[in-house]
């Protein structure tokens, strides 16, 4: 059968996640174009420009229209209200409009206006797929009566310890080789392109009531999933970095991944860093404090290429990196994998990310009859 053509529009760094991965979870489709805007300056340049690594295949370019013409479906990608790019990602629909493609959208829309487009296609016939995000059941007297819901399938988390540490990546991998190994994975996390792989995108750490019930909420939402998909696996990818970075970078001071841990207790544990978190004194003590905090040890670390950039003063609120060379994280890891107490490596790297998976069938599914993990 021939391949739909994607064109997907407006790129930057976060996205790289949703470019590589697309034809892996949707393989009737092929990313025809990834478009910028050209004040961005990547027009002509792969897409793993942005980030210092090695190429990945697919070339920016910053004709809208053009790319538009050639593709079938017009993938919008996800940006936030506030992002400088968010008025273009709406351009973006009204162009795919006016030429009559298919639209995914990710982006976030207030209802008055995804109905508006909705009802726009439906009269030009043009196909409009807009990707809701999960709703937390609510829960009764009874719910919260009871003890909590402890799930049958092992469940994975990952968490980051600063922003955008390629902690998605690091997900959709996990959740990729799990499926290669024909395990049925129920795959949750903050993420819109989830709606688009066929996972379920919730934001946890944008629950309203009462602390308590919030618990019970996530626990039962966790059920539901469990009972309705009977997954081999479950893997939940944190909303917000684990802790705060320091008094200025403060994130939700690992907040909510506190609260999901409450909800549900985690089998398996991979952290993404920032580059430059090699000291045995770091990690240990890190490891305790999780597992005092959160109910559980790390088990597997992935290195990513970002370096914190401590000269860049200009937002106070969050981090700024510098992008280290990929051959840099490799000598690295390489350097002190020996000495390391957890699975560590570049799991943007399937052949890192495979050693995990191993790990996580001896441990969760291999394990000897009456052994408690």
């Amino acid at each position: 059968m021939e391949k739909l053509a994607i064109c997907a529009v407006p790129f930057s760094v976060e996205d790289i996640p949703v470019i590589v991965n697309l034809t892996k979870f949707k393989p009737g489709y092929v990313v025809d174009s990834v478009v910028a805007p050209t004040g961005l300056g990547l027009e002509g340049k792969d897409i793993a420009v942005i980030e210092n690594r090695d190429e990945l295949g697919y070339t920016v370019t910053s004709n809208l229209n053009g790319s538009v013409k050639s593709s079938d479906t017009v993938l919008i990608l996800s940006k936030d209200k506030y992002d400088p790019l968010y008025d273009y990602a709406v351009k973006a629909i009204e162009e795919a409009i006016r030429q009559r493609k298919d639209i995914i959208c990710l982006l976030k829309l207030d209802k008055e206006t995804m109905n508006r487009y909705k009802e726009i296609c439906c009269k030009k016939n043009i196909g409009f797929h807009y990707i809701f995000e999960d709703k937390l059941p609510r829960v009764s007297y009874e719910d919260i009566s009871e003890p909590l819901y402890h799930p049958y399938a092992p469940v994975v988390f990952i968490g980051e310890l600063a922003e955008n540490v390629q902690g998605y990546e690091v997900f959709c991998n996990l959740v990729k080789l799990c499926q290669d190994k024909s395990l049925r994975v129920s795959a949750i996390g903050l993420e819109r392109a989830n709606g688009l792989f066929g996972f379920h995108t919730i934001d946890f750490s944008d629950i309203k009531g009462e602390l308590s019930n919030r618990v019970y909420r996530i626990n039962k939402y966790i059920r539901n999933i469990e009972e309705h998909e009977n997954p081999s696996i479950i893997i939940i990818k944190l909303p917000k970095p684990m802790m705060k970075f320091d008094e200025d970078v403060r994130y939700d001071f690992g907040l909510s991944a506190y609260l999901i841990s409450q909800a549900i207790p985690a089998s398996f544990f991979i952290a993404c860093c920032p580059y430059g978190f090699f000291s045995k004194k770091f990690w240990k003590p890190i490891s305790d404090s999780f597992q005092a905090k959160f109910g559980y040890e790390i088990d597997a670390v992935h290195i990513s290429n970002k370096l914190v950039d401590n000269t860049d003063e200009m937002d106070k609120n969050r981090l700024s990196f510098v992008h280290m060379p990929t051959w840099k994280v490799q000598e690295i890891i390489e350097e002190i994998s020996d000495e390391s107490p957890f699975l560590l490596g570049n799991l943007t790297d399937l052949k890192y990310m495979d050693r995990v998976v191993d790990e996580i069938e001896d441990s969760l599914f291999h394990a000897p009859y009456g052994l408690i993990v």
